[in-house]
């Protein structure tokens, strides 16, 4: 028997979208069931309301939400399985976590790329206080089939209904070993690498379309702010500032959240969606620009225009202009 229903739960404000960008509306782990989750002032969790399920790490997007018993971990305890059985705590099964819908979509596609047969078990959804999160399951699972389908990967997986007749009882406790393991400093894989883990130097068969990618462009108004960078937070966006500026754009990591483009002070960046593709390719250059020199300040700036002034002083040079044409016209 393999528990991992019970895992602690760490947040990284400085790796939240809401808490990077202000006017991100993204609300994925308000899906917990009890409500234990705050954005006010803060992203905060209620500790006398969270039972430590899991199911935000599972909603949540972005490495800000990590859990002890992480994706990692369960990978690491189940590698020796020919067959997963796993399924929710109200379910007869070998592997229990707390709701199916803390099943992410990297445990299941490395599940799936190792050739394992997986079964899902499920209690009785109808009557279970976690059923509003049951959407969340299969969303992850869509997303898996996908990716398991582009690399030509066949899946033995199936669904079924297994109420357990008895009533199951967490593991609180943890051996001296593991206590090592999840007390260990050092830096847990978000969801996206552990995908990104398992899909290397596989070969793509089919290229399909996925929920979670996007592809970039940026136009001639970007000045490289940086505002892109700061506010992405996979860290897809990398602003080079050298005698030519560079952005440069992780196609692996953009999760498509579209902040960046929300954020960009210019309308520099447009979006589009991609295909599983994407995982695959090289990090790439999507605009070169020549470092000038303000003839007012005389600091660098980067414009494709000619302009002479960098955008401080041209903003400055723009409002003494429009305070100068107030005087004249009283």
């Amino acid at each position: 028997m393999h528990d991992f229903i019970v895992s602690s739960v760490s947040i990284d404000s400085n790796l939240c979208i809401r808490e990077r960008f202000q006017k991100s509306n993204c609300e994925d782990c308000k899906i917990c069931p009890l409500d234990a989750i705050s954005f006010f002032p803060h992203l905060s969790i209620d500790n006398l309301k969270c039972i430590e399920c899991g199911i935000c790490y599972s909603a949540c997007k972005f490495p800000a939400i990590t859990l002890n018993k992480d994706d990692s971990y369960i990978l690491s305890h189940t590698k020796e399985l020919n067959k997963i059985e796993i399924g929710c705590i109200f379910a007869q099964s070998d592997i229990k976590v707390s709701c199916i819908s803390r099943i992410t979509e990297s445990l299941l596609l490395s599940w799936m790329m190792n050739k394992k047969t997986i079964t899902i078990n499920k209690g009785n959804c109808k009557s279970c206080k976690f059923k509003k999160t049951k959407k969340l399951f299969f969303y992850n699972l869509k997303k898996a089939v996908i990716l398991a389908k582009s690399f030509g990967i066949e899946i033995n997986l199936k669904i079924k209904t297994a109420t357990s007749d008895k009533k199951f009882i967490p593991t609180l406790s943890v051996s001296r070993r593991d206590l090592l393991r999840i007390t260990s400093k050092s830096k847990k894989k978000s969801k996206r690498e552990v995908i990104l883990t398992q899909i290397k130097e596989k070969e793509l068969k089919k290229d399909l379309g996925y929920p979670e990618i996007a592809t970039i462009s940026i136009g001639s108004s970007c000045n490289l702010c940086g505002i892109c960078e700061h506010v992405c937070p996979q860290e897809a966006i990398l602003i080079e500032k050298k005698e030519i500026g560079r952005v440069l754009f992780n196609p692996k990591l953009c999760i498509g959240c579209k902040e960046c483009t929300e954020a960009c002070l210019y309308d520099a960046i447009k979006i589009k969606p991609a295909t599983t593709k994407s995982l695959t390719l090289k990090p790439l250059i999507l605009i070169e620009i020549k470092q000038k020199i303000c003839e007012s300040c005389k600091k660098p700036f980067y414009s494709t225009s000619n302009d002479r002034l960098c955008p401080a002083c041209k903003s400055r040079e723009q409002k003494k202009k429009s305070l100068i044409d107030f005087i004249k016209n009283i």
